[in-house]
């Protein structure tokens, strides 16, 4: 059941948004660009070193609970199944959004770039603050490692009813709780500090070394559902070439992570690019939207 089905944005928020939600085209392609921007150019997150050695000192001294992918993406089908239709055909919005369609320019926005990175209107339906506190409130007091990403999406499933709208409050959360960059979507949220942040997380189960050999948890998991997100989007695009181009742009973002931020801007990457788990995301959301939603006609 949805939780958060009458979840209402702060006024202030509404009002500086509210026209890029009603005009979508022009003004959400600025949002993207300036966000595109950002996460190209913008410096390495405050404090990163303080964040490694957190993330070092809380590590759960065991081995990975996470499964191997395939196993993973068997787990997440019987999930899929067994919730609402989601980012199909002719399907609602966001669980919390009252229908509102989801402009493709603002999910890819809000899935590639923190919004404290960039001035101007955000795309704050991604970001919703009571869900957000509600699953933080549900990832704290799980037990070290425990979970998996077949677990994490149980939770939200939980939370929002439907799977779509579960894999973007999973990003929202654990992105938050990895970088603690977006605070503009986040106004009545109390701070967290990087030891806050990384102990509130703690339950989050590695991925094995094969899919991330530097070991951020955290900053896996975000990844992953971000990817996800994506991936499952993807199927909703009826035009073939623009699903095609949509699907090459996340495929390619880790290489162009290390590319255009190191390579051209001199940005640290202080985790790497995440590559292994972004791809693996982006398969898993591609499969499960064929699981769950129909191809658009």
């Amino acid at each position: 059941m949805n939780r958060f089905r009458t979840t209402r944005l702060p006024s202030s928020l509404s009002q500086d948004n509210s026209s890029n939600t009603a005009t979508g085209g022009a003004s959400a392609s600025v949002m993207l660009a300036r966000s595109l921007a950002a996460v190209a150019s913008s410096e390495a997150m405050p404090g990163w070193r303080t964040y490694r050695a957190e993330v070092e000192r809380s590590r759960c001294r065991c081995d990975s609970t996470e499964q191997v992918p395939s196993a993973m993406l068997e787990e997440l089908r019987k999930l899929g199944a067994r919730a609402e239709p989601s980012c199909g055909a002719g399907a609602r919005g966001l669980s919390w959004s009252n229908g509102a369609p989801i402009v493709p320019a603002r999910l890819t926005a809000a899935l590639a770039s923190f919004v404290d990175d960039y001035g101007g209107p955000f795309p704050w339906e991604f970001s919703p603050e009571e869900a957000v506190g509600a699953l933080l409130n549900e990832v704290r007091e799980r037990a070290p490692a425990s979970l998996t990403i077949p677990r994490q999406l149980a939770l939200a499933v939980g939370a929002t009813g439907d799977l779509f709208s579960a894999v973007v409050l999973l990003h929202a959360t654990l992105r938050w709780l990895a970088r603690g960059r977006d605070a503009r979507a986040y106004p009545t949220m109390a701070p967290m500090s990087i030891a806050e942040r990384v102990r509130a997380g703690a339950s989050v189960a590695p991925f094995r070394p094969e899919e991330s050999p530097d070991g951020d948890p955290l900053g896996d998991a975000y990844h992953y559902w971000a990817m996800a997100a994506a991936g499952m989007f993807r199927s909703r695009i009826a035009s073939e070439a623009s699903r095609a181009l949509f699907g090459a742009l996340f495929w390619s973002a880790p290489w162009l992570m290390s590319a255009v931020r190191r390579g051209i801007f001199r940005r640290t990457l202080f985790y790497g690019n995440h590559a292994t788990v972004d791809r693996l995301g982006l398969s898993h959301g591609i499969a499960l939207s064929s699981e769950v939603t129909p191809r658009p006609g």
